[in-house]
């Protein structure tokens, strides 16, 4: 994989995981989210890709007792909880989380443009907040 398909995954990471951030905990924004991040650590591991931060252990996976422990999957979830409207927003987000991760390896036909106005507004969103921050 070249550099900027590494740089866009994880551009594309990051500003899913601060979408992710800014929502309240158990909302349809956050749990999509959850699930696109962890889609896209499950394709890159599948094609054997490693980039740090996305794949492997995230650093805030822990158990109770600190120590790292990484967290289910999307079908470990639905597997152990059942099919709830939680773990559902949860497996949407991960199909969507693949689906973006192939399209930048150039592994898929076709390109979404929701992934692309995605990325737009957190750009857009980004440098407000920077100027804001400035100001």
């Amino acid at each position: 994989m070249d550099e900027i398909k590494k740089e866009e995954i994880i551009e594309l990471f990051k500003a899913i995981d601060s979408a992710r951030l800014m929502n309240a905990p158990g909302s349809r924004a956050t749990l999509i989210g959850h699930g696109i991040m962890l889609g896209i650590r499950e394709a890159l591991e599948l094609k054997k890709i490693k980039i740090e931060g996305v794949t492997g252990t995230w650093y805030y996976e822990k158990d109770n007792e600190g120590k790292s422990q990484r967290q289910k999957s999307a079908s470990q979830l639905i597997r152990k909880e059942g099919k709830t409207r939680e773990t559902e927003m949860v497996a949407e987000g991960n199909t969507i989380g693949v689906r973006w991760t192939l399209e930048i390896l150039g592994l898929a036909e076709e390109v979404s443009k929701d992934r692309e106005e995605f990325v737009k507004k957190y750009r857009k969103h980004q440098d407000e907040m920077i100027k804001t921050l400035l100001n």
